[in-house]
């Protein structure tokens, strides 16, 4: 599990904003940031995972959050992208029928988001 879980901080900190497991959020955190959620599905089967972004509502968030999305799109195309464990093998990230949505906080009328959703592969033990 430790390699699927450092190879996705690896893989959701490349955006330039901090980067959460999502039970790992500090109280402390202040947008922008990632929060991603993690799961080990055995090796060839697929998992469901997702990431949101999360922006001010104020000033330029709603900008923020497009040029976000636009970043975490290319990093995922969709033909897919493959990303490296450690220990051997790999995960394969494609992109869901959802793939983007937009979002909104519930519990935080300033902040506003995209939800990220991809299809997992695991090629890895």
């Amino acid at each position: 599990m430790r390699d699927v879980m450092d190879a996705l901080y690896e893989f959701w900190s490349q955006f330039g904003v901090p980067a959460y497991a999502e039970d790992m959020v500090p109280d402390t955190a202040t947008v922008p940031y990632i929060r991603y959620t993690i799961a080990k599905a055995p090796a060839m089967d697929v998992s469901y995972l997702t990431a949101f972004n999360y922006h001010s509502r104020r000033l330029m968030g709603n900008v923020e959050r497009a040029e976000m999305a636009g970043r975490i799109a290319d990093a995922i195309p969709a033909n897919g992208v493959k990303i490296p464990l450690d220990h051997g093998g790999f995960l394969a990230f494609y992109r869901n029928s959802d793939f983007q949505t937009l979002y909104e906080d519930p519990e935080d009328l300033d902040v506003i988001g995209v939800r990220t959703s991809v299809e997992v592969h695991f090629y890895a033990t």
